[in-house]
């Protein structure tokens, strides 16, 4: 309420347009209703136009399986670009106060944060602003009462059962009280101390950013093995954020867990890090996967010539009649195969073990893959093309010699993807 007395005193001045937002968690019964009806009668009394919203959050947060604050969070900030969308808006302007910085750092700190975590909340982010993040709660509240500012308090503030109230009621005034009594303006400085630090560390990794990102997203850790380690923290962590793997920063225990992934130099290896999402090692490749392996191609009959549809790698397998091969390559989600032994049908499924293919000799389709260096979670992905019991094209990769088009071939057969296989 002062975030909003100030800029509509400001907006006069600088002829800024305001629109308050206000979304209902739905959390506290009554109570929620109550702050809904003031925020929407002191929008009114003050002129400015608002944007109502109510959801849910306690299913949000079943649907999810997150905390109720974290689904809060999520509900809040989708809410807010709705609405910033709505009206054109430039700035989303939120009242943090220095008080939420210190609880945040300390929250942190005492889960073992790395230095993206201890910056605690940032003045600016994108068209994020928080305009009172200089002045103490117990400034903010002096000054509303001085100025007979109404408010209201949100009674979840007071319940012991969050972290954030344990420290804000408890730990830091205990600290105050019994150990340092500038507790929390120490925890701002080493909050801007460490903003510092990671806005230096991000404009270095800045540098190399463009040498460690393959065309699929993923960190080439042959050049990555060569940053120090503390810009190699710094970059998995911004690497993960940016695009929205982690919501959080992670705490310097899990980096160290990926960087000893990094470490490794042969196998597939993994690390968990939450919502069923995965930091994986494949080769020289470091990626993130929601999940470790994907569904496997359910076996399908597709007709010669015919097409089949292919739904769980959302690709399509055709198969024609060629008069004759082409003069240039094909590419790898195409092949030309002697269709004399082939018949009427072929079946499509995925790799199965004990599967083999014959090249210059009889070779695993294991052994392929790792030659290749296929990617464990990508190989349920290859469609297998067979006919009989004999496989004829490891889809992206290779076509059995007994299927090679020769002088004698009397039908060739054109077999192509509508999608490139992925093998790496």
């Amino acid at each position: 309420m002062v975030l909003l007395y100030l800029l509509r005193d400001l907006s006069r001045e600088l002829g800024m347009e305001l629109v308050v937002a206000h979304l209902n968690h739905e959390l506290r019964g009554d109570e929620s209703e109550r702050d809904a009806r003031f925020v929407e009668n002191m929008a009114g009394k003050w002129g400015i136009p608002i944007e109502m919203g109510r959801e849910d959050v306690k299913v949000v947060a079943e649907k999810d399986k997150t905390p109720i604050q974290v689904a809060a969070r999520k509900v809040r900030y989708h809410f807010f670009e709705e609405a910033m969308e709505k009206h054109g808006a430039d700035w989303l302007a939120l009242g943090h106060n220095a008080d939420d910085v210190a609880e945040t750092v300390m929250m942190r700190w005492l889960r073992g944060a790395s230095v993206e975590g201890l910056r605690g909340i940032p003045m600016q982010n994108g068209r994020t602003i928080r305009p009172l993040l200089s002045f103490s709660r117990e400034e903010i509240q002096e000054y509303a009462e001085e100025q007979g500012i109404p408010f209201v308090e949100d009674s979840s503030n007071l319940k012991m059962t969050y972290l954030r109230n344990r420290v804000r009621h408890d730990l830091i005034p205990r600290i105050a009280k019994e150990y340092q009594p500038a507790i929390s303006r120490h925890l701002n400085r080493y909050a801007r101390y460490f903003s510092e630090i990671h806005d230096y560390l991000s404009s270095a990794c800045d540098r190399d950013l463009r040498d460690m990102i393959d065309e699929h997203g993923r960190v080439l850790l042959e050049p990555f093995r060569k940053l120090h380690v503390v810009l190699q923290r710094v970059f998995v962590e911004r690497y993960l954020l940016e695009r929205g793997w982690i919501e959080e920063p992670l705490s310097f225990e899990q980096l160290e867990e990926i960087l000893e992934l990094v470490k490794q130099s042969s196998g597939t290896q993994r690390y968990a890090i939450g919502k069923g999402r995965w930091v994986v090692r494949e080769y020289n490749r470091l990626s993130v996967t929601d999940g470790l392996f994907p569904k496997p191609i359910k076996p399908v009959t597709c007709p010669v010539p015919g097409t089949v549809e292919l739904s769980e790698i959302d690709n399509r397998l055709t198969v024609e009649e060629a008069g004759s091969l082409p003069e240039a390559p094909v590419n790898r989600q195409e092949a030309y195969v002697d269709g004399d032994n082939i018949g009427t049908a072929l079946r499509v499924r995925s790799f199965q073990p004990g599967d083999r293919i014959v090249t210059n000799g009889t070779t695993k389709v294991k052994k392929l893959f790792i030659d290749r260096k296929v990617p464990l979670r990508l190989r349920p992905r290859i469609p297998i093309v067979t006919a009989g019991d004999e496989i004829v094209w490891v889809g992206g990769l290779c076509v059995s010699r007994h299927f090679y088009v020769n002088e004698g071939t009397h039908r060739i057969l054109h077999l192509r993807f509508s999608q490139p296989i992925r093998t790496e």
